[in-house]
C-alpha cells in the first residue's frame, strides 16, 4: 500500500511540478518542423507576464507555400488565424478554460502593387506596404500581443497554453474559375499544436 501511495506522490510532483507561485515558470512542447516539407509550421512561441496580463511572441516559418502565393498573386486575400486555448491539466483530463482567437487578413492590390494587412475582424486597422517581406511579417507574426489578465485565473495552478494557426484562402466571389481553382489549390493549411505549460 505505501508502495503505490509513494507511485501515486511521485506522479504528482512530476506532473505538476515544483515551480514559484510569484512568476510564470514555463516548459514548451512543439514539434519540429518536417525539413523535407515546406509547409507553414510554428518556428517561435513564447509568453511573458507584463502588469497582470500574459503576452505572447509567436513567428510563423513558411506561412505561404507556393499555393497560397499563387493564390494570393491572383487576388484571394489569405485570412491567417492564430488559435490560443488555455487549459487546466487535471489528473486525467484537460479542462479547457479559455479560447482566443486573433486575425491577420493579407491582400494583394496588383493596381497598385502593394499588400494590405488587415488587424483582426473587426478592426478597422489596415497597413499597406509594397515590400512582401514586410507584409509576410506583419501578417506571420505576432509581438507582445496580450491574450488575457492573469487575474482571471487562479494563482498557484499548473495550465497549457496550447497554439495552433490557421492559413486559408478566402473565397472571392468576383474571381473567375473560383472553383475550378478550389480544386487545384488547398483551402487552408493548419499548423500542429505546439504547447507552453506553466504555473502562475
Amino acid at each position: 500500500m505505501k508502495g503505490i501511495l509513494r507511485i501515486i506522490i511521485l506522479f504528482l510532483i512530476i506532473f505538476l511540478g515544483h515551480f514559484p507561485t510569484s512568476a510564470i515558470c514555463l516548459s514548451q512542447s512543439a514539434s519540429p518542423p518536417d525539413p523535407s516539407h515546406n509547409l507553414p509550421s510554428i518556428e517561435q512561441f513564447i509568453i511573458a507576464q507584463e502588469d497582470n496580463f500574459l503576452l505572447t511572441q509567436v513567428r510563423i516559418k513558411d506561412g505561404l507555400p507556393v499555393q497560397m502565393k499563387k493564390a494570393l498573386s491572383s487576388g484571394i486575400p489569405i485570412k491567417v488565424t492564430y488559435r490560443f486555448e488555455l487549459l487546466r491539466p487535471r489528473l486525467f483530463f484537460s479542462k479547457k478554460l479559455k479560447t482566443i482567437m486573433i486575425e491577420r487578413t493579407l491582400a494583394y492590390d496588383y493596381l497598385k502593387q502593394e499588400y494590405r494587412v488587415r488587424f483582426g475582424r473587426e478592426e478597422r486597422r489596415v497597413i499597406s506596404v509594397k515590400d512582401e517581406r514586410r507584409a509576410q511579417e506583419l501578417t506571420f507574426s505576432l509581438r507582445d500581443i496580450r491574450l488575457f489578465n492573469l487575474r482571471t485565473i487562479t494563482q498557484g495552478a499548473v495550465y497549457i497554453l496550447k497554439l495552433k494557426v490557421i492559413i486559408e484562402r478566402m473565397e472571392d466571389t468576383a474571381l473567375p474559375l473560383k472553383k475550378m481553382i478550389g480544386f487545384i489549390w488547398s483551402n487552408k493549411i493548419e499548423t500542429d499544436w505546439n504547447s507552453i505549460r506553466f504555473r502562475y
